[in-house]
């Protein structure tokens, strides 16, 4: 009988970590779980000379022991979530669903990828006042109001991350292949998480999305941002369990 994989990407300039709440509230016993660290976002993981979307998914691939007779469900955020959307194409036949957290799976448009090249040059310029200033950015203002720890927790794993992760990291995402013609004709379900006031991933970005891709299925969460595994944690594993449990039919769970 096939083994069943739950593969859980973190974001850029997270790590494993981020999952820790989400995952007390997801039931494991039927999954085998992988947390994989995406490069340079972990000393067991390097950064990569590269911003090839393939060196990276190779990277992630070594991490996690999955038979091709295994089946394999998806979960990815941000980041992850894009590199996400590449990985489910290199595991063909064996994908049972793909969760968006906080994501897409088309490549950037044109202000966002000069977004990303003037985010290079502040981390250049000043990385500890870069990456405060981006971290905080993406909470939505309610949680961020609570002065969270999380976020202060966030804040300093960011700054012990290198300059050479964050410059090859916003390089790749920005050179991503665009996946919206293959989801159009993808095998699986695909689900999004979305925030209503997610300031990287707007509602207006990812309905224009959805709406070409036929069967998608999207939650929406009101007034939180970027961050729901920390924003709305009962919310987000509430989500994924009702995914899981859709994408796998009964007698498998």
């Amino acid at each position: 009988m096939a083994k069943r994989h739950l593969i859980l990407m973190h974001g850029f300039l997270e790590n494993y970590r981020m999952w820790d709440d989400v995952l007390r509230g997801i039931s494991k016993k039927d999954f085998i779980i992988h947390t994989p660290h995406l490069p340079g976002h972990h000393p067991s993981c390097e950064v990569l000379n590269s911003h090839v979307t393939g060196d990276y998914l190779e990277a992630i691939l070594q991490q996690m022991p999955i038979s091709s007779a295994d089946d394999v469900f998806v979960v990815g955020h941000s980041m992850g979530g894009y590199l996400a959307s590449s990985l489910v194409f290199a595991m063909p036949g064996r994908v049972r669903g793909l969760c968006l957290l906080h994501s897409k799976c088309a490549a950037d448009d044109v202000a966002k990828i000069e977004q990303r090249y003037r985010a290079i040059e502040a981390a250049k310029a000043d990385l500890s006042l870069y990456v405060h200033t981006m971290i905080n950015g993406q909470f939505g203002a309610r949680y961020a109001a609570q002065d969270n720890n999380k976020i202060k927790e966030q804040i300093t794993f960011a700054k012990s991350l290198s300059l050479a992760t964050i410059e090859q990291s916003q390089m790749m995402m920005i050179h991503r292949p665009d996946q919206l013609l293959a989801m159009q004709h993808r095998s699986f379900p695909l689900y999004y998480f979305l925030g209503q006031n997610d300031p990287s991933v707007t509602m207006e970005m990812a309905q224009l999305e959805i709406d070409k891709l036929p069967g998608a299925l999207a939650h929406v969460e009101e007034g939180i941002g970027h961050m729901g595994h920390w924003e709305s944690t009962r919310h987000v594993a509430q989500f994924i369990n009702r995914v899981l449990f859709s994408a796998f039919d009964e007698q498998d769970i």
